[in-house]
């Protein structure tokens, strides 16, 4: 009975530390007094030839197993500057530098900090539309670095859906908007998809950071799905996600500003064979990134 007990308590702590894998989005001054109307949005080119942001995640996830609550949190932080390499048929290529990374993970588990120097300078690709489309992401998949009980994690996910969409059509104060984007995870013996889609509306006009910016909030909704196998056990994922997003897009430069975004994920995960079983599971996660220079 120990022995199952053990293996039970092991296969626990892999499946939290897998889901952990797969889960891996400036102070404002008053509102100006300008008066905007029937504006184009658009990303453009950076005059300078390179943008740098910061990008924090922090995500705290809960699971109820045989009545035995478990919270892990996981704290990420990264600078990365985005190059401008050229038109592309209409889109904007810039090739990606990580010039800072961090994680930090608590659980009842494991308390983690993994070793990501080797991951300071790496670079990648991205081929981003005039409207926010990451059309391609070229070489994030390579970057990775530990998350415990043998686990690794890529920093793909952290840039698939970076940039928020923008209207196609001339956008006004109260203009609404409707993007759908899917993130799909693979890693650790299975695969999730996450199919956001995001009601967007153009709330007013505010100087941040010395710029011109249109802000945006945006409610989004969620599902998440997937399956797979963990240590020769079929495991699958369903589950729901609400949150709130606040942008910031400078419409004069055609660039990102700030991005605050904060949500909650509902999930089901379900085991099937001899240990067939359903274990709750919540995230909350709160996400920022914001230009630097």
């Amino acid at each position: 009975m120990l022995h199952h007990q053990s293996r039970y308590a092991h296969w626990v702590a892999a499946l939290a530390t897998l889901t952990l894998v797969l889960f891996a989005g400036c102070a404002k001054k008053p509102p100006t007094n300008e008066l905007v109307t029937g504006l184009l949005l658009r990303y453009a080119p950076p005059e300078s030839g390179a943008m740098r942001y910061a990008m924090s995640k922090v995500m705290k996830q809960e699971m109820e197993v045989m009545g035995q609550s478990i919270t892990t949190t996981v704290d990420r932080s990264c600078e990365f500057t985005l190059a401008y390499q050229e038109n592309r048929d209409g889109n904007l290529s810039f090739l990606a530098t990580l010039d800072s990374f961090s994680v930090a993970i608590e659980s009842p588990m494991m308390n983690l900090t993994p070793d990501v120097d080797d991951l300071l300078g790496k670079r990648f690709g991205l081929l981003l539309s005039p409207f926010g489309h990451e059309i391609e992401l070229t070489g994030a998949d390579t970057i990775s670095y530990e998350m415990g009980a043998g686990e690794r994690s890529t920093i793909a996910s952290d840039f698939a859906l970076l940039f928020p969409n923008l209207p196609e059509e001339v956008a006004d104060v109260g203009v609404s908007w409707m993007t759908m984007d899917t993130l799909i995870v693979a890693g650790g013996g299975t695969d999730m998809s996450f199919l956001f889609e995001k009601v967007n509306t153009l709330t007013g006009f505010e100087t941040m950071a010395g710029l011109d910016c249109a802000v945006i909030t945006a409610s989004v909704g969620g599902v998440i799905s997937g399956s797979g196998e963990k240590q020769g056990i079929q495991v699958a994922f369903d589950g729901t996600y609400q949150g709130a997003d606040t942008w910031y897009f400078a419409y004069r430069e055609g660039r990102l500003v700030n991005v605050a975004s904060d949500g909650t994920a509902t999930v089901k995960i379900t085991t099937s064979g001899a240990q067939a079983m359903e274990i709750p599971m919540t995230m909350k996660f709160d996400n920022d990134i914001v230009w630097v220079e």
